[in-house]
């Protein structure tokens, strides 16, 4: 067992080597794309962009979890986005890297240039509300039907940051449903609506939620027990 557990390590340790051996390689030939272009020489510069996506894209392959390899072939892809189909890879690149929970592992000038690319990629949905508020509870209503709360309930399972919800139908607003969600942050909230699942909403407000020390839920309740438990954690 201990040398099947070796031989794993070894394998992941070399996927990992090759894989930052093809991003090196297809930085390399960005670099030299913009040489080249700075002597006016644009013959070979087609061929070696060509190349140099390949490699990169080849790196993120061989180790698709690794966010520092893919932190960077998304930074680099945001400046290329005149090539069809690459502004499509880099976004999804940061918006990975930025919900990963090991997003504070990497270094802070590798963070910072995430950070900064997300915010011009996905403008902040909400403004008035602090970075560091936590929780965030959003109350989400609409005026069709129940398939789109259930729709959209759908589309929360397994969103980073995602602690509960609830659907109720409105008894003086006939006809209304609204969705109750919990996140552990602003980031996570602003991810949600700014990702591929993120729903188009014909009414939208969003409400700080603060808990108190002395707070308790008895027989379960209205706000779910993962935000209880986020409070009891941080104490």
């Amino acid at each position: 067992m201990k040398l099947f557990l070796t031989v794993l390590l070894t394998i992941g340790t070399l996927a990992a080597q090759d894989a930052e051996a093809s991003l090196q390689a297809g930085l390399a030939k960005i670099k030299q794309v913009a040489e080249l272009v700075q002597q006016g020489n644009l013959g070979p510069t087609y061929e070696l962009i060509h190349q140099a996506i390949d490699d990169m894209d080849r790196a993120v392959s061989m180790a698709p979890d690794n966010i520092n390899i893919r932190a960077r072939r998304g930074l680099m892809y945001s400046g290329m986005t005149t090539i069809p189909g690459i502004a499509e890879v880099s976004a999804e690149d940061l918006g990975i890297v930025s919900a990963d929970p090991r997003f504070g592992e990497l270094s802070e000038v590798l963070r910072q240039a995430v950070q900064k690319q997300v915010g011009i990629l996905h403008p902040d949905r909400f403004p008035r509300v602090a970075a560091d508020t936590s929780p965030i509870l959003a109350a989400i209503s609409s005026t069709t039907s129940q398939p789109w709360a259930d729709g959209a309930v759908r589309g929360l399972d397994g969103t980073p940051g995602f602690l509960g919800k609830h659907v109720l139908n409105s008894v003086d607003h006939p006809g209304m449903v609204i969705l109750f969600t919990w996140w552990k942050d602003k980031q996570a909230l602003n991810s949600f609506f700014n990702s591929d699942r993120g729903m188009s909403l014909l009414q939208m407000t969003v409400e700080v939620f603060a808990g108190l020390p002395s707070g308790s839920q008895t027989n379960a309740g209205f706000i779910p027990q993962t935000v209880f438990d986020m409070f009891k954690n941080t104490k």
